[in-house]
């Protein structure tokens, strides 16, 4: 089901503050910005949200917004949010239009986007179901370098060691790191 139940949790208890029903079919995805004032979520059923997280109403929705069901979604900034699908397309999103169109889209790969990384200012990462790394310039909004295949999807990304080398998580269990 597409419920979203928001909690207030203490180590003595955990309420339920409120339970809303955002889609037909499961939410797949959520993840706050970075001010912790807004709530993206993804669904099965193509839709992108924007919740307010003191109100809990939507500020923006996106319903069909990519052709297969959404599998990953990131927050740039206050405005900016990019999502990614099953068949491997990559869209960017400005909550400030109003046309109901993406800023940027592309199809990097041939399976699923699993998860994004904002590196820096100028730089996105996205994984995929096929075992690659791609890499967008944000300030043109275009893909930038592909990495090779890997044997195994590739799952999460992190950065460690203060930031200087991308750790990737793959299915087969095995972590790369990369300068």
């Amino acid at each position: 089901s597409g419920d979203l139940s928001v909690f207030k949790f203490s180590n003595e208890e955990n309420t339920l503050q409120k339970k809303l029903k955002l889609s037909k079919k499961t939410l797949r995805g959520l993840e706050f910005d970075e001010t912790g004032s807004s709530l993206l979520t993804i669904s099965k059923d193509k839709s992108f949200r924007i919740l307010d997280t003191e109100t809990w109403a939507i500020k923006n929705k996106w319903v069909k917004c990519h052709d297969s069901s959404l599998y990953s979604c990131l927050s740039l900034d206050t405005n900016i949010s990019v999502t990614g699908d099953e068949d491997g397309f990559v869209k960017m999103w400005d909550s400030r239009e109003d046309s109901g169109t993406s800023i940027m889209t592309y199809k990097r790969f041939d399976e699923y986007v699993s998860s994004f990384l904002k590196i820096d200012d100028n730089h996105l990462l996205a994984s995929s179901g096929e075992g690659t790394i791609q890499s967008f310039d944000l300030r043109t909004r275009r893909p930038d370098i592909q990495s090779e295949v890997y044997e195994s999807e590739l799952n999460c990304m992190a950065t460690v060691r203060s930031g200087t080398k991308l750790c990737v998580g793959s299915g087969a269990g095995s972590l790369f790191l990369f300068k």
